[in-house]
């Protein structure tokens, strides 16, 4: 697939209003490079799970066949976080490139904020894992150590795959309960390079939630004041027109759509730009991520002498 812009609102905006903004100008080169890093991503996911009863009866027969089966399962549970997010993010970027092409910005501007939780929602759940499978790599040799820390790596595989609110979900022994979306994108907010994210997110909610910018996306300015200027809110990459939006339409009308885009198409391109770096950078930082198995414990290896022994 290849992205270009074939909205003629948007074409005039780019080459006429954004001529010299880089992210702007430089955004369908951005995407495309993106969408073709994603060609080379799994379109197929399979999780090898045991029920708890199976894994052990095999812990009573094999060991080191046990553990290697909760390695499998671990590491599979890790790449699930960050396959399933491209998943997502991938069929939710094509609709949003096609919804702004049709001029359909209220829609695409919805789905951006599904994007950026996507985005947040998986790394910051490999960010807080990596710190334990480190520890576990660490103690591969060490088994309550391994053990314990791999206790305490659970509840964020349960969160990150299986959250729900849904209290007839949450009666299963292996969901999580799904918190608001805020913790992770405060987290990634702390990071220079998205710390407007938070600020992003907020004016995307206003656009979503039936508050003020999800009627104003709808209205159009007829009477602009020419002796006032407009204002920019930098902060959120959005524009005030002054002038008077008196007028609403379900579809704009196209004489209207260049004037009402630069209201917001600054805040569209900069969040769809730091959502496509995010979860690159997620993918790259853990796709090789594995934790070790662990090694048998001595305890361990002298029950299964004396068991030897004793067949003698």
């Amino acid at each position: 697939m290849i992205f270009q812009w074939t909205n003629n609102a948007i074409i005039f905006a780019v080459e006429n209003v954004y001529k010299e903004i880089q992210p702007v100008k430089n955004f369908e080169n951005k995407t495309n490079e993106f969408l073709k890093y994603c060609e080379n991503l799994p379109t197929k996911f399979n999780t090898p799970g045991m029920n708890i009863e199976d894994w052990k009866k095999l812990l009573k027969e094999d060991f080191d066949g046990a553990y290697k089966q909760l390695k499998i399962e671990t590491d599979y549970e890790i790449k699930a976080v960050w396959v399933l997010a491209s998943f997502k993010f991938q069929k939710l970027l094509d609709s949003i490139l096609y919804l702004l092409n049709k001029g359909d910005y209220y829609s695409s501007i919805v789905l951006i904020r599904t994007l950026t939780e996507v985005s947040c929602f998986s790394n910051y759940h490999l960010k807080k894992m990596k710190p334990l499978v480190d520890r576990m790599n660490d103690n591969y040799n060490n088994y309550d150590e391994y053990i314990k820390t791999h206790i305490e790596l659970e509840p964020y595989f349960k969160l990150a795959n299986r959250g729900t609110r849904i209290p007839v979900l949450l009666d299963h022994p292996d969901a999580g309960e799904a918190k608001s979306i805020l913790y992770a994108i405060d987290f990634i907010s702390q990071r220079k390079e998205y710390s407007s994210i938070r600020k992003d997110y907020d004016l995307l909610c206003d656009f979503v939630h039936p508050n003020v910018m999800s009627n104003k996306i709808f209205s159009v300015i007829t009477n602009i004041y020419s002796k006032k200027k407009g204002k920019f809110f930098p902060d959120y990459k959005i524009q005030n027109i002054s002038g008077e939006a008196d007028e609403f339409y379900k579809d704009i009308p196209n004489e209207y759509q260049a004037v009402m885009l630069l209201t917001y198409f600054g805040m569209i391109i900069g969040v769809l730009i730091k959502n496509m770096n995010l979860m690159k950078e997620t993918i790259e930082e853990f796709k090789e991520v594995e934790v070790k198995q662990v090694e048998k414990p001595l305890f361990y290896k002298i029950f299964e002498r004396l068991d030897d022994k004793s067949k003698y």
